[in-house]
């Protein structure tokens, strides 16, 4: 993590609080370990359903409660900051054999396709969930 970037994130989730008081919030994401980066994702979990949006360089995400003991939300806790405790955070969702196959077929599918936008997200979810398998 960039020491210049943990401190701006410190500030940033400082101020996020201000505005989501009580909630979880999650800072993750290319804004802490890269010098060029397109936005500052915020994570929060909150039991109300609200739409995601952006607000100048920051793109605010919105999970429910139950997404907290997700894969995604435990695979970002561990790079990234938060105003919470993340280490106690257990995945209780279920990876199976065919879930993995899926995704490795959709990966295939992103490969051949002229237009693969979603390459790297299926490829990201692929490799995640082999891993946590």
């Amino acid at each position: 993590m960039l020491p210049e970037r943990k401190e701006e994130a410190l500030k940033i989730l400082k101020q996020a609080e201000l505005n989501h008081k009580n909630l979880k919030i999650i800072i993750s994401g290319s804004f802490l370990y890269q010098k060029k980066y397109n936005d500052i994702d915020l994570f929060i979990i909150s039991k109300y359903e609200k739409e995601d949006y952006k607000e100048d360089k920051l793109h605010f995400n919105y999970l429910k409660p139950e997404d907290e003991n997700s894969l995604f939300v435990k695979s970002i806790s561990q790079i990234s900051i938060s105003n919470f405790d993340a280490s106690f955070l257990h995945v209780k969702e279920r990876i199976t054999i065919s879930q993995i196959i899926s995704k490795y077929q959709q990966v295939l599918k992103d490969i051949t396709d002229k237009n693969n936008t979603w390459l790297k997200i299926d490829l990201r979810d692929l490799i995640m969930g082999c891993t946590y398998a």
